[in-house]
């Protein structure tokens, strides 16, 4: 069976730390998409993660507005300090430039903001409101604020990226706990790992993704296609979840 793969861990830019073997333009994605038989990704970026959130989303927008197959995530953070938009502003913008997720960079390294309610409290209240899918790199929180966050906003879907393959001990109950938890598979490696998961927690929370430019897609979309799982469940990962979430933004 030839799976319908929808990435959901792309970025595009040049980028603060160049990857050896990794690329920044637009059509350099397009083009190995095509080759790999991805279809369509979510992207955000690097811009928005290196230096400027808002101004990176601006530069995103204009790439994805004339590349159907690319659909833009927003890098989003607090309004506090007059960087960015205020939660309602914000809203209009994601709703007028078809943004169909965020991703925040919360860590010391990079935007240097505490995702508690005092400081993004009215940020994450607006995009559970939307459900507006949320994507965040494990390292950049740790577990802990992945507990907190997903109790206090149960409506607020929360994609965990690049958990590696030794975050089954806190995956599984966050699994086992909170039905807005998703699993992104891009550094989730590990032998019959995802089979295992879907066994005990079923395949409906799984994403797909590559993680490209960084990491290859091709080895994304082989490790997905040579799963030891039911071909209905293999879709479920490569694209089916995603279009589901997707299709329950209230935007």
């Amino acid at each position: 069976m030839a799976l319908d793969f929808f990435d959901c861990n792309c970025c595009i830019g040049r980028s603060a730390v160049t990857n050896p073997g990794s690329f920044y333009a637009t059509d350099e994605l397009v083009s190995r998409m095509s080759d790999y038989g991805i279809g369509r990704a979510l992207i955000y970026h690097t811009i928005a993660r290196d230096h400027s959130p808002a101004e990176g989303n601006l530069l995103l927008s204009d790439i994805t507005r004339d590349n159907p197959s690319l659909i833009p995530v927003w890098v989003v953070m607090p309004h506090h300090t007059g960087e960015f938009p205020a939660p309602d502003e914000l809203e209009g913008q994601m709703r007028k430039n078809s943004v169909k997720a965020a991703r925040i960079f919360p860590s010391a390294g990079r935007h240097n903001f505490s995702i508690k309610p005092y400081s993004a409290g009215s940020l994450l209240e607006m995009l559970a409101q939307n459900r507006i899918p949320l994507f965040i790199d494990i390292y950049e929180t740790g577990w802990e604020s992945i507990d907190m966050l997903l109790a206090a906003y149960r409506d607020l879907p929360v994609v965990l990226c690049n958990t590696g393959y030794r975050g089954d001990r806190y995956i599984y109950p966050l699994m086992e706990t909170y039905g807005n938890v998703y699993l992104e598979t891009s550094r989730y490696l590990s032998h019959l790992g995802i089979e295992a998961l879907c066994k005990k927690e079923g395949s409906d929370r799984i994403l797909f993704g590559s993680g490209m430019p960084v990491y290859t897609g091709a080895g994304a979309v082989f490790y997905i296609s040579k799963l030891m799982l039911e071909d209905k469940d293999k879709q479920m990962i490569a694209s089916g979840n995603l279009e589901r979430l997707i299709g329950d933004i209230r935007l």
